[in-house]
């Protein structure tokens, strides 16, 4: 073995450093003082320290090291793998990205967790619109009996299915206090406040359920309509009964009767309907007057039942009832009033009044005098009496049948005249004086039989 001892080696021109072109072997510590030297490969089998910065163009492989120690930041520019070559359990992107087959631990993590998969409680019995509910601290259980699918909430349970209110005006349910639950519905105009459905409440007294209102702070309903079927498979239904805006109770829609009826069953199988008390009801009640006269003398008349002749004159100017029968025991009440004058001067006058009805206003169809007093119900033969006054009347009761009319057929009723043959003026509806009502008076009411 050659051993060669120097201070210092310099290449042949003794200005720079040798070349040792088939590499140099080291067994102990090389220490270099000059930074921009450049070596081809360099092995080292022991200990290199360098104390300044190293450098590397290339890959630094690391071989059975246990850890790594850095003081400060380390960069990686093309990211990092942690693991054994022949299984990377780790590997770091340098788009910030990182994959592992192994368990994550954290303290916490920040995102939305949306490509997490197997991550937080575990949801068992989940099928398409169950709701969840918490049957642990990391548990949720899918409920089969409670979906939704975006329009209707669907409880299966026969039970108590729905349970809602609490403390009034608050929330809690503390025991032995006013308990209270409120259900609404949007109103027609956004900006108003919602429309009451029903309120329940529990006050340790009563429990009261007050439909379409009672509270403020919601509008209350103006009409509830209630509808039922006639068998379990019909859509809509009728409409039996509706309660209106004033309390007025309605049959089968907008009937609400008429004032003085009264709500009377008609057996197991059929609707109540609206009807009258006692055997017959006020259907029909008129009276009208006028100071129209009429004057006439019989001796320029002819005996008949024609307008204008003796036993039809006509006075009640323009005035008649109506009337419509239901029944052949409808009642009908009548009354004529008039007041007379006549001057006996020269000779006395007779008179006296009736009624008829007719199917026209003109009273030209279907004639009937159901009644005349005759025409010598009131008067004097004798002459020399001087004026004479005097206020006439009649009245009566009928049935229909009693007036030859047919029942659902329409009549208009009025009051007649009549006059004897005497060659004397009688003035009827005759209004001197001072009076009220008076001259001609007519009334009618009619009287229909409750079926």
């Amino acid at each position: 073995m050659s051993r060669i001892r120097a201070n210092q080696i310099t290449n042949k021109g003794a200005n720079g450093a040798p070349n040792f072109p088939n590499g140099i072997t080291a067994t102990g510590i090389i220490t270099a003082t000059v930074s921009n030297s450049t070596l081809g490969t360099l092995a080292v089998t022991g200990n290199a320290t360098i104390d300044g910065n190293l450098g590397v163009g290339g890959t630094i492989t690391y071989e059975d090291v246990a850890r790594v120690d850095a003081t400060g930041i380390s960069t990686f520019r093309e990211g990092y793998q942690v693991g054994p070559l022949a299984g990377i359990a780790l590997t770091a992107y340098k788009d910030g990205s990182i994959r592992t087959s192994g368990i994550v631990t954290a303290a916490s993590f920040v995102g939305d967790g949306s490509g997490l998969t197997g991550a937080g409680p575990t949801l068992t019995g989940s099928t398409n619109n169950t709701v969840v509910t918490v049957t642990g601290a990391n548990a949720i259980q899918g409920e089969s009996k409670l979906t939704f699918d975006g329009n209707t909430l669907d409880i299966d349970n026969g039970n108590i299915g729905f349970k809602i209110g609490g403390n009034v005006n608050s929330s809690g349910r503390t025991n032995d206090t006013y308990k209270l639950a409120r259900l609404v519905t949007p109103h027609y105009h956004n900006a108003e406040e919602p429309m009451a459905i029903m309120q329940v409440a529990s006050d340790g007294t009563d429990n009261i359920i007050s439909h379409g209102g009672s509270w403020n702070g919601a509008n209350a309903a103006t009409r509830h309509v209630f509808y039922t079927a006639a068998n379990d498979a019909t859509h809509t239904g009728s409409e039996r009964l509706r309660i209106g805006s004033a309390g007025q109770l309605g049959i089968a829609g907008a009937n609400y009767g008429t004032a003085g009826q009264v709500l009377s069953s008609q057996g197991a199988s059929a609707a109540p309907q609206w009807a009258n008390t006692g055997t017959h009801y006020l259907a029909y009640n008129n009276r009208h007057s006028h100071t129209t006269e009429t004057q006439v003398n019989g001796s320029g008349l002819s005996n008949g039942s024609a307008d204008g002749q003796r036993d039809c004159i006509v006075i009640n100017n323009g005035n008649y009832h109506t009337i419509t029968p239901t029944h052949v025991d409808d009642i009908i009440v009548m009354y004529v009033a008039t007041n007379i004058y006549s001057n006996w001067g020269a000779r006395g006058s007779y008179w006296g009044l009736g009624m008829m009805h007719s199917t026209a206003t003109a009273f030209n169809d279907n004639r009937n005098f159901f009644f005349r007093s005759g025409q010598h119900s009131w008067g004097n033969g004798l002459a020399s009496n001087g004026d004479h006054y005097e206020h006439c009347s009649i009245m009566d009761q009928w049935d229909v049948s009693d007036l030859s009319m047919t029942v659902g057929t329409t009549y208009y009723l009025r009051g007649i005249a009549q006059v004897h043959n005497t060659d004397l003026q009688v003035e009827i509806n005759n209004g001197s004086g001072t009076s009220s009502n008076a001259g001609y008076v007519s009334w009618l009411r009619h009287y229909k039989r409750n079926a």
